[in-house]
């Protein structure tokens, strides 16, 4: 495709470095005069209305100023259709519309919700999967979860992976697809709270958690969307009853009970077997509807002093390392 790009500063340079080399730049547009006729990159610069000219297939917007930068284009005659920008979060026009719905509950109901953001660096420029064929629930997390598995695999550190609350396999299907290449162990009741932990989050005042909570799931529905099922061993039941004859030492686990005692377990248990270097992401530390997962980690953490920090994704996880 002969693309023309509105923008020549490192959005640019961001943008190149990611474009499949068989698109031709047809050339650069910059509203500063001083710069045209000269080169970025190897690429001549044009004043705006030089670059529409070219008649260029596509252009890219690679600036800050996006919906500003946009309404110029379709003045000079170019169809919103054919242009583009390179990173949205520089729309106003964009973070309004999604920011349409805080900004209504917070004044009509007097609360004071922050703004959402749009998190648009690309550090992948190839497709991945499911989480790149859709919206991800929680890019946050998913995406953190992902620069880890790459850390682990450029420095080498050794270990299984687990997942410590399965429900219905949709993370333990991500981690499957991270780590193609290593043993995968899956602990979950799949039958929903246990009676005991369940007792425990009321009589604590933790949460609302009832029995029939999570239940429907199976370990059928959870291996079916396995894309290397070979690597994934099951353990159903109680943990920590189900980790006899496990051995293995982790690089990565992910806790998502929502309850105080299997989380304050599954860092018990987990945490003297982590690989110097290896991950533990716990799921709901700053989400208020369980906070019996908050007061198990502070208890853990505040006893053994491992090294955490927090992540701004949809239920607030925590991530502990060694």
């Amino acid at each position: 495709m002969n693309i023309g790009i509105f923008g020549t500063g490192s959005a640019l340079r961001d943008f190149l470095s990611m474009l499949p080399p068989q698109h031709i730049i047809a050339g650069l547009a910059d509203n500063n005069a001083a710069r045209h006729g000269s080169n970025v990159e190897g690429h001549r610069i044009h004043s705006p209305e030089a670059l529409v000219a070219l008649k260029p297939d596509f252009i890219v917007i690679a600036a800050r100023a996006a919906d500003a930068l946009r309404a110029q284009l379709i003045g000079l005659g170019m169809s919103p259709d054919l242009i583009a920008a390179y990173y949205p979060s520089y729309s106003q026009m964009l973070g309004a519309q999604v920011n349409a719905d805080i900004i209504r509950i917070n004044d009509k109901l007097g609360l004071g919700l922050p703004l959402a953001g749009i998190a648009t660096m690309y550090l992948w420029p190839e497709a991945q999967g499911a989480a790149a064929s859709g919206v991800s629930e929680d890019f946050v997390r998913r995406h953190a979860m992902r620069l880890c598995a790459e850390r682990i695999a450029d420095r080498k550190i050794a270990g299984s992976i687990a997942e410590l609350g399965v429900y219905q396999g949709e993370q333990a299907a991500l981690l499957n697809r991270l780590f193609p290449d290593r043993t995968l162990h899956l602990f979950d009741t799949f039958e929903g709270f246990a009676p005991a932990d369940v007792a425990t989050e009321a009589r604590a005042g933790f949460s609302q958690a009832a029995l029939g909570d999570f239940q429907d799931t199976s370990v059928d529905l959870v291996m079916a969307k396995m894309a290397h099922p070979e690597q994934v061993q099951v353990h159903a039941g109680m943990f920590p009853d189900t980790v006899a004859g496990v051995e293995d030492r982790f690089a990565f686990v992910s806790l998502d009970v929502d309850l105080y005692e299997p989380t304050l377990a599954g860092l018990e248990y987990f945490h003297p077997r982590l690989t110097p270097g290896g991950f533990i992401f716990i799921h709901d530390y700053n989400n208020r509807r369980y906070a019996g997962v908050r007061h198990a980690v502070d208890a853990f953490l505040d006893r053994t002093q491992a090294p955490a920090f927090p992540l701004p994704d949809f239920a607030g996880s925590l991530v502990v390392m060694r």
